[in-house]
């Protein structure tokens, strides 16, 4: 079975990994800003900017 993950990660070491599927503002590491097509950008508490990548995660 195949699933999508979104992947959200800033070059301070904050990361998070949430199903493709869940609405893109319920992150709980990042603030969401805006989406960019499939993905979305996100706010760090660093203060920094960072776009979420999905990919496929098999189980």
């Amino acid at each position: 079975m195949q699933t999508e993950e979104r992947l959200i990660e800033c070059p301070c070491g904050n990361w998070e990994i949430m199903c493709a599927d869940e609405q893109r503002h319920h992150s709980q590491t990042f603030e969401h800003v805006r989406n960019v097509g499939d993905e979305a950008m996100y706010k760090c508490t660093c203060g920094g900017v960072v776009k979420s990548t999905c990919v496929a995660e098999t189980a």
